[in-house]
């Protein structure tokens, strides 16, 4: 199955719990922009994630490390030298 096509099938099969997690925040009670949300995988903050990410890998912030007994690489986020991580969705 090529790549493009399995990321697709990932996106059908999240999208399904966006709406039942939403109604369920509104039953707790959670109060938040409900016609504006944050959904990771919509391109625009997946773009914005990455731009950052790419800033903080340029100013040696991120590190690749490799441990004993693991099949990939972990990357860790190291001093953020005045990142804002928190401000993606612009």
């Amino acid at each position: 199955m090529p790549t493009t096509e399995f990321r697709e099938l990932c996106r059908k099969h999240a999208k399904k719990y966006i709406d039942i997690q939403r109604d369920s925040f509104k039953r707790l009670g959670v109060t938040a922009d409900w016609g504006n949300p944050y959904i990771t995988m919509d391109f625009k903050f997946e773009a914005n994630i990455y731009r950052t990410l790419c800033q903080v890998a340029k100013g040696e912030g991120l590190f690749k490390v490799r441990r004993r007994n693991t099949k990939g690489p972990y990357y860790f986020l190291g001093s953020l030298g005045g990142h804002a991580l928190g401000n993606l969705a612009t």
